[in-house]
C-alpha cells in the first residue's frame, strides 16, 4: 500500500494547498477594499479556482474518510449482511458515476483548451482538469472500498 500512502500525500498537499490559496485571495480581495483606492480584479477568479479545485482533491478524501453524509439511521434497520450489500452497491455506483465524470471530462478539458479565464488570462483546460481530478479521485477511492467491503465476512 506504499502507493496508497503517496496518494493520500498528494491529496491531502492538494486540498491544503487550495484552501491555503483560496483564502489568500479571499483576504487580499478583502484588504484591498478596505484599504487601498482599488481592489485587483483577479481575486474573485482566483478564489473561484482554488475553491474549484478543493472541492476536486477533497471529494476523494471524503469518500477515504467516510465524510459524506449516509442515511444511518435507513441503514441501520437492515441486517448486517444486507448493509454490507447495500454499501457494496452504493459504492458500485459511486464508482460507475466515477468513472463517467472521469471519461466525459476529458472532452470538457479539450473544450477549455481554446479558451483562457477573464483575469487571470489561464488556460481553461487547466481550470476543467479539476473535474478529471474529481473523477478519478473519486474512482480510486470508491474502488478501494468496494474491495475493502467485499472482502468482509458479513458479504
Amino acid at each position: 500500500m506504499k502507493i496508497k500512502k503517496y496518494v493520500d500525500f498528494f491529496v491531502e498537499s492538494g486540498v491544503i494547498i487550495s484552501l491555503i490559496g483560496m483564502i489568500l485571495s479571499v483576504v487580499t480581495q478583502v484588504f484591498t477594499r478596505f484599504f487601498l483606492e482599488s481592489a485587483p480584479h483577479w481575486t474573485e477568479e482566483a478564489a473561484r479556482i482554488f475553491f474549484i479545485f478543493a472541492v476536486a482533491f477533497g471529494s476523494g478524501l471524503a469518500i477515504r474518510d467516510h465524510g459524506y453524509v449516509q442515511l444511518d439511521y435507513f441503514l441501520d434497520k437492515f441486517h448486517a449482511n444486507t448493509k454490507s450489500r447495500i454499501q457494496v452497491i452504493i459504492h458500485g455506483v459511486i464508482l460507475f458515476f466515477g468513472i463517467l465524470i472521469s471519461f466525459y471530462s476529458i472532452n470538457f478539458i479539450h473544450i477549455g483548451s481554446s479558451e483562457t479565464s477573464p483575469s487571470l488570462q489561464i488556460n481553461m483546460s487547466f481550470v476543467f482538469s479539476s473535474m478529471f481530478i474529481l473523477g478519478i479521485l473519486v474512482v480510486y477511492y470508491s474502488a478501494i472500498e468496494l474491495v475493502v467491503k467485499t472482502k468482509q465476512k458479513n458479504i
